[in-house]
């Protein structure tokens, strides 16, 4: 069997099809959520008078650099924070995500938080937000 070669299983169907097809999906999924989390971020900053967003482009940009830092550095900030997470009883965790928007807002420029309250009440409004959104379109 050579590289590039579609395999067939026993009911004749291509797998190299099928994997590239999901391999699809996910690609699609992921810019989906990606969109959603622009919009989300759009519409909170709107209903926000404490932060800013210049242009759409810079919410897409947002949504990137928020879903990466949330990917890649809030993990890591959760472990550290658990014994102080455990006994708030899970509270601190707004702490960490109030964090990771004003980090997002210090990296991206056009993207405004005037402070940590400010993130703190961007963070929770951005939640309910993303759970309205949640409930209109499915993805």
């Amino acid at each position: 069997m050579h590289v590039g070669e579609n395999h067939i299983n026993p009911h004749g169907i291509a797998l190299h099809s099928i994997f590239m097809s999901k391999m699809y999906c996910v690609d699609m999924d992921i810019i989906f959520h990606w969109l959603v989390s622009t919009f989300v971020i759009a519409i909170t900053a709107y209903i926000l008078p404490s932060a800013q967003i210049s242009s759409f482009g810079v919410a897409v940009l947002a949504a990137l650099v928020l879903g990466l830092v949330n990917a890649f550095i809030r993990p890591f900030l959760v472990l550290i924070t658990l014994p102080i997470n455990v006994v708030t009883l899970g509270l601190f965790t707004l702490v960490i995500n109030a964090l990771m928007i004003m980090l997002t807002s210090a990296i991206v420029p056009g993207f405004r938080i005037d402070g940590f309250w400010s993130a703190l009440v961007f963070g929770i409004v951005m939640a309910v937000v993303g759970y309205i959104v949640s409930l209109i379109i499915t993805y």
